[in-house]
């Protein structure tokens, strides 16, 4: 009906610590410096057994319902401030959006740090009354699963080595007890950039996806080419060990130029599709698509399709994309829904190094490039599928 049902208003603001510590540096140094930068950035949303889960990567301090959540800062001589980020997965009842909790969180210890140490990005998946979260932090983090809250801590050295921590953990909803727990690292000379964006669990196999800048924390015999890579890791659901990992490999060129930006990754049946795309650093303008899929065993297939996707879900035998091409002063977005049958890799791959073909309603072929909002037939192969342009 279109009706509103419930509404969460929330504002994060400055740390009341930040606060302090800010107006003692000037009343007794007479200066202080603060990066401000202030964020409450939503990941994922998904819907399971009446709860809405969030995942969320913020600084400063949110409240939400009864809960507050608290991100971290930076204090260097006493007179230099930084805000750093912390992650939470936390729930409400979805009815209403009341009674929130927070099953899944990482924060630097105590709030405070003279080391630029935080949480980079966090994902998670809601699979048969389990919880699956993923973070990556640095530095010494308290990392609370479940009813468990433990400290860790990860190295940091004079030379400017740190060691980046993927923690991936499962929580049973039921009571928030632990029902197992990994973390994998890899360390590195550079402000790590390294994100895990989206978990999907099927069958006895959780998958980890994102986009990696160094070598891969689940594998640290693997390297990146370029700037970065997507990756996947296929792990064990009862114990968190690594299957297999798999990369996209692709070489987009000189890494201070271009770089990669991961999209989404689907299951179809036994198979995966990771989507991603090639951009310039400069101005973040994409140059070209990615897409690759990967087997039951890891084995990587790279399409030949370039288009740029904006997203890449898959349901079953079903992929659904969004793609979309600047002309001039025009965006096309396209959306597209095909049934993939038997194997996405042998199908999906094969027609993907076939030229696209579009038509009008009235079977009259048109130009891709320059295509007006509408409904249209895409023949790529043996396979004809209607799209929508908006």
């Amino acid at each position: 009906e279109g009706a509103l049902k419930a509404v969460v208003p929330f504002v994060p603001s400055i740390l009341p610590g930040v606060a302090t510590d800010k107006a003692t540096a000037e009343s007794i140094m007479g200066l202080a410096w603060y990066d401000e930068s202030i964020y409450f950035k939503i990941s994922n949303l998904e819907v399971a057994d009446g709860k809405l889960y969030v995942g969320a990567l913020y600084t400063g301090s949110t409240t939400i319902g009864e809960v507050k959540l608290d991100a971290a800062y930076q204090n260097v001589e006493g007179w230099m401030f930084a805000d750093l980020a912390s992650c939470s997965v936390f729930t409400l009842d979805a009815a209403k959006l009341e009674n929130a909790e927070v099953p899944f969180s990482t924060s630097v210890k105590g709030g405070v740090t003279a080391n630029n140490e935080s949480t980079t990005s966090v994902a998670f998946d809601v699979n048969d009354g389990v919880l699956y979260a993923s973070a990556i932090v640095s530095g010494t983090q308290t990392i609370k699963i479940g009813t468990s809250e433990e400290e860790k801590s990860f190295s940091m050295t004079d030379e400017g080595v740190i060691e980046y921590a993927t923690v991936v953990a499962a929580v049973n909803i039921a009571d928030k007890t632990v029902k197992v727990s990994k973390i994998y690292t890899q360390s590195t000379g550079n402000l790590n950039k390294d994100a895990v964006e989206k978990i999907a669990v099927a069958g006895d196999n959780v998958y980890v996806a994102g986009i990696a800048h160094s070598n891969l924390a689940f594998d640290n015999e693997k390297a990146v080419k370029g700037h970065g890579d997507i990756f996947v890791a296929s792990l064990k659901a009862a114990d968190l060990t690594v299957n297999w990992t798999a990369m996209s490999g692709v070489e987009e060129g000189t890494g201070t130029d271009n770089g990669e930006v991961f999209v989404g990754m689907g299951l179809l049946g036994n198979d995966i599709v990771l989507s991603g795309y090639s951009e310039a650093l400069s101005d973040r303008k994409p140059i070209e698509g990615i897409t690759a899929y990967v087997a039951a065993d890891g084995t990587v297939t790279m399409s030949d399709d370039k288009a740029v996707k904006s997203a890449v879900v898959a349901d079953g035998g079903f992929l659904g994309t969004a793609a979309y091409a600047v002309s001039g002063e025009v965006a096309n977005v396209t959306y597209t829904v095909a049934k993939v049958a038997g194997s996405a890799i042998n199908e999906v791959a094969a027609d993907a190094n076939v030229a696209a073909k579009y038509y009008n309603l009235q079977g009259v072929e048109v130009n891709a490039e320059n295509m007006p909002a509408g409904i249209y037939v895409c023949k790529r192969g043996n396979k004809a599928v209607k799209v929508l342009v908006k």
